[in-house]
């Protein structure tokens, strides 16, 4: 049999197809004669026999197809043909390859960023930890991923102080700890304030954390990414500068203050 189905994605009208071999809608060199059989011999054994790949179409283009064949049975039980079943595919295809190069774009931006990115889900819980964090914290990322939720890594002390300000900015009460952090985000905020984390030995860090929700297709919060800069070598620079600042002051004092005495002498 050939229906209208097999007509429109193979492009033959079934007087042009009935009685041909199936293996002519293979590319040329794709398979062999040995592997349609084996094929068709688990199809007897299984019930069935499925497979993916390319097809041809009659004006020689090809598409993505996904093909089940399953024996045919007279009253007896002989098998007296097989029935296919062919699905066109290739828009299918083609969406999940775009996804795949999607996948790995954003993978080599998330391991190659300069910064610290952390996403959490609703519970807080953090979701996604990349290179950069684990660098910045010392924690591996399998350590904190559906473990550990960002509060973890900040001062309590800031916390506390940062849950007063919100409170007042936003009238109702902020508690601290995660809620402090995902307070404005999850009101479609973006939030940027300088923090102190704490990583895994310990040490303090200065960091620029900016925190923004992340909404679904109905502009739902389904959670939170936070983006960190480190501050440290910023930090050092100024306090280098401050430093240099007051020496500069002071010699300019220690100068002012010896040529009045040589001026007095004079």
């Amino acid at each position: 049999g050939w229906n209208s189905g097999a007509e429109r994605i193979k492009g033959y009208s079934a007087n042009e197809i009935l009685g041909r071999h199936m293996s002519g809608f293979y590319p040329p060199g794709v398979i062999t004669p040995e592997a349609l059989e084996q094929r068709l011999a688990v199809a007897r054994e299984s019930g069935f026999a499925h497979d993916e790949g390319w097809r041809v179409r009659k004006d020689g283009t090809r598409f993505w197809a996904s093909v089940t064949i399953t024996p045919i049975h007279d009253d007896e039980g002989q098998i007296t043909g097989y029935s296919k079943i062919t699905r066109d595919l290739t828009e299918k295809r083609a969406q999940e390859i775009e996804l795949k190069r999607l996948v790995g774009v954003q993978k080599a931006i998330l391991d190659n960023a300069g910064v610290a990115i952390i996403t959490t889900d609703m519970k807080g819980l953090i979701t996604l930890f990349n290179p950069s964090a684990e660098r910045l914290l010392g924690y591996r990322s399998d350590e904190v991923i559906g473990k550990l939720t960002p509060a973890s890594f900040h001062d309590r002390d800031e916390l506390a102080e940062k849950a007063r300000a919100l409170s007042e900015e936003l009238g109702v009460t902020v508690k601290p700890g995660l809620a402090t952090l995902s307070a404005k985000a999850l009101r479609g905020e973006v939030d940027t304030s300088e923090w102190t984390y704490v990583t895994k030995s310990g040490q303090r860090k200065p960091v620029l954390l900016s925190v923004t929700g992340i909404l679904d297709e109905n502009g739902m919060p389904i959670g939170s990414v936070g983006l960190v800069a480190d501050l440290t070598e910023q930090k050092r620079h100024q306090t280098e500068l401050v430093s240099a600042r007051v020496a500069a002051e002071r010699a300019n004092i220690a100068k002012s203050s010896f040529l009045a005495n040589m001026s007095h002498e004079i």
